[in-house]
């Protein structure tokens, strides 16, 4: 919820708010407590009417579409508020369109997804502060996969060897994605996340995180899961990034203003290249399009 050569890797997802010289008159709050560790729910208005009911999908199997063929990601980014799908467009001019409104068939509208991950198969998964989804790529609509705990997950992505990771704090947490357990699996020191983290082809975690030396400025942490070392830091200049991705070699971050970054990757350096009237929660990368 305030977030380079060309293996095939790591991926990802997340999260959070950032300052903004605009007032666009978005629909949307930003979401205050994105980087809340306590996991207190927000109450957002709903973007649009939620879309009609389905039948719940078979738990065993991926979403589906009326021909029985998996639904999959297939556009290279998506990035999506609390209660809304988007796809995003790596190029100038950086639009956005909507796939659909988050919505559980069995129980409604969802409106607290903190961030989106996608697998190399093109199966896209979603966290709330406390529950684990699987997510219809084309509607939107959700599958619950299981609880997250008493943690308040607020990041999320995949390995190169298909683990998905949660963060939530400066603690990650590794998913089981048939049953949805939550396993702790590392520390990233005194950092917390500010709300996204992505792996990319090189084999390293891009994490917008915060501590008490950034103040109101979100960083970029580059970590190595594998060995469990920070690489480097670097304050990327604006608020929290609430939705971290990564497409055609690039590394994008979003913020509860609607605004749309361009990452340095190497110093963490936040350039903006476009204002939207989203207000931003998460994002991800598609492996399948890399």
């Amino acid at each position: 919820m305030h977030r380079l050569a060309p293996l095939l890797g790591l991926f990802a997802a997340l999260s959070l708010g950032a300052c903004t010289e605009y007032d666009l008159g978005r629909d949307e709050d930003p979401p205050p407590d994105k980087d809340d560790d306590t996991g207190g729910e927000t109450d957002l208005p709903e973007d649009s009417d939620p879309p009609q009911d389905s039948d719940p999908p078979d738990d065993s199997d991926p979403p589906i579409d009326e021909t029985g063929d998996p639904v999959v990601a297939v556009d290279p980014m998506y990035a999506h508020t609390s209660s809304q799908l988007f796809s995003v467009e790596p190029q100038n001019p950086y639009g956005h369109s909507l796939i659909g409104t988050f919505a559980d068939p069995s129980s409604g509208p969802v409106t607290d997804i903190t961030d989106i991950a996608i697998d190399t198969d093109g199966i896209m998964y979603a966290v709330s502060f406390d529950t684990l989804y699987r997510v219809n790529a084309s509607n939107a609509q959700l599958e619950t996969m299981g609880l997250a705990g008493p943690a308040a997950m607020n990041a999320l992505t995949f390995l190169a060897d298909g683990t998905l990771l949660a963060g939530d704090g400066s603690d990650l947490y590794e998913v089981d994605t048939n049953t949805g357990a939550f396993t702790q699996a590392s520390s990233i020191g005194d950092w917390s996340f500010a709300g996204d983290m992505v792996g990319l082809p090189d084999g390293l975690l891009y994490c917008a995180m915060s501590n008490d030396s950034t103040g109101d400025q979100s960083a970029l942490v580059v970590y190595d899961m594998s060995s469990g070392t920070i690489i480097h830091t670097g304050n990327t200049g604006t608020g929290s990034l609430y939705g971290v991705a990564y497409a055609e070699e690039r590394l994008f971050g979003f913020n509860g203003d609607g605004e749309i970054f361009e990452l340095d990757q190497s110093d963490g350096r936040a350039t903006r290249i476009r204002d939207t009237e989203e207000a931003w929660w998460g994002a991800t990368t598609n492996p399948v399009t890399w």
